[in-house]
């Protein structure tokens, strides 16, 4: 089975093809950890920093006749009405966190909670150590134990013994 950059560069390497720029958000900024090794060779990644207008600016000043293939990445849900609409028109758009690409990339079935958990901060902290914390051939289980294993800073190989011990007596927990 692929990795979760190998999951995340094939769908966007897909896209890409299909159109010069490929719009994404995801909701939960969950995957900006792995972005930048998931980009396909030939595309030019443009990730979202705060301002739309500056995004634009940007994007118009490098490529203004749309001769380039590029990624935008938006580590955010999808405003309405997107001032990204006619890039989106144009070319792509995709709305990606990490719980939709566990579900899609490794055919894992995931409980509301589950999904909520990898869209947000947790999910960040599991997607950065992913190749660590999670077999090739994932279950949901093994996802659920490498969320509290990236949650506390753990390594793979823990145990529910000292994952509750960790909880227990961190400070921060």
């Amino acid at each position: 089975m692929a990795s979760l950059v190998g999951a995340l560069r094939a769908i966007l390497g897909e896209r890409t093809r299909r159109r010069p720029v490929l719009v994404w958000y995801d909701p939960g900024g969950s995957l900006s950890s792995v972005v930048a090794g998931a980009v396909p060779e030939r595309v030019q990644l443009l990730p979202f920093e705060g301002s739309y207008l500056a995004l634009r600016h940007r994007f118009e000043e490098e490529d203004p006749r749309l001769e380039k293939s590029w990624l935008i990445y938006v580590p955010e849900p999808r405003p309405r009405p997107s001032w990204l609409r006619d890039l989106e028109l144009a070319g792509d758009l995709l709305e990606l966190g990490l719980d939709g690409l566990v579900s899609e990339a490794f055919g894992l079935a995931l409980t509301p909670r589950l999904r909520a958990l990898l869209g947000g901060r947790p999910g960040r902290a599991l997607a950065a150590r992913w190749e660590e914390l999670v077999p090739p051939v994932p279950t949901t289980t093994d996802v659920e134990r490498a969320l509290v294993a990236a949650a506390l800073d753990l390594g793979a190989d823990a145990r529910l013994k000292e994952i509750a011990i960790e909880y227990v007596y961190r400070p921060d927990a």
